[in-house]
């Protein structure tokens, strides 16, 4: 499967868009400099997202785009789709004719991964993106104040109501069995001895008024406590701890 610039244009500049609406609309220009994409095809693919409900425009001094639905029910599927973006890895399209006009052995085995993808980026929004987003550029900050941190270093501990507990620090030093994550220049260093705790996670940032605090999507909680501090791990990793 390839996902071609269309694809990718449309969910950068949406996501672009999100992360600028401060109450008012988002000029095109500003965008399309931003993410470095021509104007004019810019112009197509809000054309296409703005005729499938996903965008609204105003006109005259301060027009622009705004998002037409909560970023929470956009999923990244349905960006890629509103741009006439195809998501499937068959040669046949779909026409079970690629191998002499008949259809090839692994024919379901294609289907099924296009399946599989797809169900992957309609389970992902914009909202998700948002997130991700605000993480980043909140672990920034925190090493920003420290100069001699390496980058921001994750672990579990034994402690708090449930058991266990996240640790987020500034990492000073980096072990060869550390694993080391990073993007746009933020190091993230998962802690040896947590990395099987922590595998599958997702690390977001959330805003709740006046609160903002990072939030862990781990597949590897059982439960977690009503304080939202601690937590448990699934039986089979509990007692390896």
């Amino acid at each position: 499967m390839k996902l071609t610039t269309k694809g990718r244009y449309a969910v950068n500049a949406l996501l672009d868009l999100a992360l600028h609406d401060n109450k008012k609309p988002v000029q095109l220009a500003d965008v399309a400099e931003r993410q470095n994409i021509s104007l004019p095809y810019l112009e197509q693919l809000f054309s296409k997202l703005k005729r499938h409900g996903l965008v609204s425009s105003s006109r005259g001094p301060g027009g622009g785009y705004r998002l037409a639905l909560e970023a929470d029910e956009i999923s990244i599927a349905k960006i890629i789709y509103s741009v006439d973006e195809t998501i499937d890895i068959t040669r046949c399209h779909g026409k079970q004719n690629c191998q002499k006009d008949q259809r090839c052995l692994t024919h379901d085995l294609w289907m099924e991964l296009n399946m599989h993808v797809s169900s992957f980026l309609n389970g992902i929004t914009l909202f998700d993106l948002i997130q991700r987003n605000n993480a980043k550029l909140h672990i920034a900050k925190i090493l920003e104040k420290d100069p001699d941190g390496l980058g921001l270093r994750l672990a579990v501990k034994t402690t708090g109501c449930s058991g266990n507990q996240y640790v987020i620090e500034t990492a000073k030093s980096i072990t060869d069995e550390d694993r080391t994550i990073e993007s746009k220049g933020i190091k993230i260093i998962v802690d040896a001895n947590s990395l099987r705790y922590l595998v599958g996670t997702e690390l977001d940032f959330v805003r709740d008024g006046l609160n903002a605090n990072f939030k862990f999507n781990n597949p590897n909680v059982e439960e977690s406590c009503g304080c939202g501090e601690s937590f448990s791990l699934k039986k089979e990793l509990e007692n390896e701890i």
